[in-house]
């Protein structure tokens, strides 16, 4: 067979393949002389000569698949592979002939029909389907794939050859691709019940923050307030004030739960969708009150604090959020990030210093972080908190902070602050 390559001979593209085996080298080669990297007649060859044939099924290069099937040492499990790579590139006339010869259509779980959907391939699937191929394989993996890659057509194939349609991942591809026709069509034609939690499809949807998605599945669905409320709360948890808004347009209760809609924003530091629910009226006594073991003191304040937000916390300070709720967790932990500024937001609102015995000077001192010790220390917090065991200089000693130590001994640092070997 000749190869019109630049006038390179078929003996020299021959010499070439049997010297080169790799691809890339091989194509490599036939650049320096003068060979075309993506010659069809090229890959032909270096296809036949070393007997690559799943590479010439991926690559639609059907006359080298004609004379290696013709070698006569083509078993079962390799026509399936060349069957699933010629389906994955969209190689219509491949994948015919490789079933001509008896290669499997549901061999790895119906891998060939799953990457011929994967990759929008709809004449690939149409005959794959015509010759009986499992159509709801791998748990219908061929309709998800096709969801995925927002391929309408084929997934409307699907359907209409009769896939199972009670497939929620399929849903939460459609619904992570914005892919409105996509969920149109599954909610249309299937039976998805939206509102079974265990499916995580409406979590998804809240999370991803598409509110037209969001919309269409609640109107679809029979969600029932108490659905809407949850929704809010995962809405509020990853920061979409948009479905946050729209939930609580459509009547969802925003201190239900505890609260836990607020609480959720506050520890996502998503500062837009707490204004929205402090301008809705959430009800920051509801949190702050409720009496179940985990809302132990203002679970609400500190998780606000932890997130960082500086502006966030005083916007539920201005709200009337309790600073000194538990003690001084707040104050601690924002000791412990080593946030200095809501460190100074906190004492300015009026934070005990010295409260859970100077539990927010001693977790200074073990971060080494000379700044907010002498934070705390002009705001008043006590040297020598009232525990005789671990006073504040000997824990400055014991983490070896020179300077911290050299601030601290003064006439009120305890002599029960120096080790028994000093």
């Amino acid at each position: 067979m000749e190869t019109h390559i630049l006038g390179l001979p078929t003996d020299m593209v021959k010499e070439i393949a049997s010297r080169v085996p790799d691809p890339r080298a091989f194509v490599a080669t036939c650049r320096e002389f003068g060979a075309l990297a993506n010659d069809p007649p090229t890959l032909v060859m270096w296809a036949i000569n070393t007997e690559r044939y799943v590479f010439a099924a991926g690559n639609g290069l059907q006359q080298a698949i004609v004379v290696l099937l013709a070698r006569g040492n083509v078993g079962p499990t390799l026509l399936a592979d060349m069957l699933r790579a010629a389906c994955k590139n969209g190689h219509l006339e491949v994948a015919r002939l490789l079933l001509t010869r008896g290669a499997d259509l549901d061999a790895y779980l119906g891998g060939a029909l799953i990457q011929a959907c994967a990759g929008g391939h709809l004449e690939v699937a149409r005959l794959l389907l015509t010759r009986g191929v499992d159509i709801d394989a791998y748990l219908g993996g061929a309709l998800i794939q096709a969801c995925a890659g927002g391929h309408l057509e084929v997934a409307r194939l699907l359907l209409d050859r009769g896939i199972s349609t009670n497939c929620h991942q399929a849903l939460i591809e459609a619904i992570r691709g914005d892919d409105m026709e996509m969920l149109r069509l599954l909610l249309e034609r299937g039976k998805h019940d939206v509102t079974d939690w265990d499916s995580g499809v409406l979590e998804i949807a809240c999370e991803h923050g598409n509110v037209d998605a969001v919309r269409l599945m609640v109107e679809h669905g029979n969600s029932t307030p108490l659905d809407w409320e949850t929704m809010l709360v995962h809405a509020c948890e990853h920061g979409r004030t948009e479905v946050a808004s729209m939930l609580l347009d459509m009547g969802a209760d925003i201190n239900a739960h505890d609260g836990r809609s607020l609480i959720a924003a506050c520890g996502g530091g998503h500062l837009e969708v707490v204004n929205l629910l402090l301008g809705r009226g959430v009800d920051i006594k509801t949190i702050t009150g409720a009496e179940k073991e985990w809302f132990s003191g203002d679970v609400l304040f500190h998780t606000a604090c932890q997130s960082g937000n500086v502006e966030m916390v005083r916007l539920l300070l201005d709200d009337g959020a309790n600073v000194n709720a538990h003690g001084s967790s707040a104050l601690r932990q924002a000791c412990k990030d080593e946030d200095v500024d809501m460190v100074r937001l906190l004492l300015g609102w009026g934070a005990n210093v010295n409260a859970d015995n100077g539990s927010a000077l001693r977790s200074a001192l073990k971060h080494r972080h000379l700044e907010m010790v002498l934070l705390l220390l002009d705001w008043g917090a006590s040297v020598n908190p009232e525990d005789e065991d671990n006073t504040t200089l000997r824990l400055a000693s014991e983490h070896r902070h020179l300077e911290i130590v050299g601030l601290l001994l003064d006439p009120r640092a305890s002599v029960s602050a120096k080790g028994e070997d000093d």
